[in-house]
């Protein structure tokens, strides 16, 4: 048994050292501009994490500013704002949980909530999240760098997606009761959406608003995460959610498309308000002449949405310096 456990042991540190000298000779990629982003905004006293919503303006705008920039306009303290389209409540808790670790004093992040990814039970097929996620948990321990490439390789949680595309699409799409088809068939790629007829304005509603929220949604289970790291070490955390073109939608499915966007704004305050994380509801809170120019409706907005965004967030924080 000591020889097998002495066998063990050389063994690991053997694998430790052929590995550490791998890496010094094929050093892994640096880290994203999206961790160096968040790295930077440890000098920032207030954060705002979004996704495109913060800073695709529309195309008759003369002032083509992100929300965060707008809302540095407002405020005395300095403002980062990190955004990338695509980006979830998944990426938001590790970059959470990252400005909690390092954060020497308190600040105030906001977290923008897209309710057009709230929907079944989270999971995801893309790992972008998830590599920011681990490029920031290396940058915190450096002597754990080198197993980096393979946890990536060999696919550990990690790095290896929730599920398989195959089975992200094959998901059905379910309206009133009956299933209208794998989530592939209503992909904006697909013939069905070359054209935007009324039908197919309707499906993109039906995809994008009204899918139902599992009660293990995993992005959920993340913005806890995100609250609770933040609260537990002094910071401020706002949860947002942005503004959706109700005025357009509606009219197609009315009473069901409010209340809809009502039940997942109502599960997230039940997730994170427990942690002590505000939430400011923008859902309904905008008219349809706010939001940008688009074939089929979505969050983007234009001057005048990103402005109002801007504006409500600066309510909310106290007067003068500080967080």
């Amino acid at each position: 048994m000591r020889r097998l456990a002495f066998q063990l042991v050389a063994f690991a540190l053997l694998l430790a050292a052929a590995q550490t000298a791998l890496v010094r000779i094929w050093p892994n990629p640096p880290p994203s501009e999206t961790v160096r982003d968040t790295v930077r905004s440890l000098r920032a006293t207030v954060v705002l994490l979004g996704d495109s919503v913060n800073h695709t303006p529309c195309a008759t705008d003369t002032n083509r500013a992100p929300i965060s920039r707008m809302l540095a306009r407002r405020l005395a303290p300095r403002v980062a704002g990190i955004s990338r389209g695509g980006f979830d409540l998944a990426v938001f808790d590790a970059m959470c949980r990252f400005l909690a670790r390092r954060a020497e004093t308190p600040r105030t992040v906001f977290i923008e909530v897209n309710v057009a990814s709230l929907w079944g039970d989270g999971r995801s097929p893309y790992t972008t999240h998830k590599l920011v996620a681990l490029d920031l948990w290396r940058y915190d321990r450096p002597l754990l760098d080198a197993w980096v490439r393979p946890l990536q390789v060999w696919r550990f949680p990690l790095a290896a997606p929730d599920l398989r595309l195959d089975a992200y699409l094959d998901q059905p799409v379910v309206h009133g009761g009956r299933t209208l088809g794998p989530l592939r068939e209503f992909q904006a790629g697909h013939p069905r959406y070359a054209v935007p007829t009324e039908a197919a304005i309707r499906e993109h509603v039906i995809v994008r608003y009204l899918q139902p929220l599992a009660p293990n949604n995993r992005l959920l289970d993340h913005a806890a995460s995100a609250a609770r790291a933040l609260v537990r070490r002094g910071h401020r955390a706002v949860f947002f959610v942005v503004p959706v073109n109700h005025e357009v939608c509606e009219p197609m499915f009315p009473g069901e498309f409010r209340a809809a966007i009502a039940a997942k704004v109502a599960a997230l305050r039940r997730a994170v308000e427990p942690q002590g994380a505000e939430v400011i509801d923008l859902s309904t809170a905008l008219p349809a002449d706010c939001f940008a120019v688009a074939a089929y409706p979505n969050e983007h907005l234009n001057q005048r949405g990103r402005d109002f965004v801007a504006a409500r967030l600066a309510d909310v924080m106290p007067a003068g310096p500080g967080p």
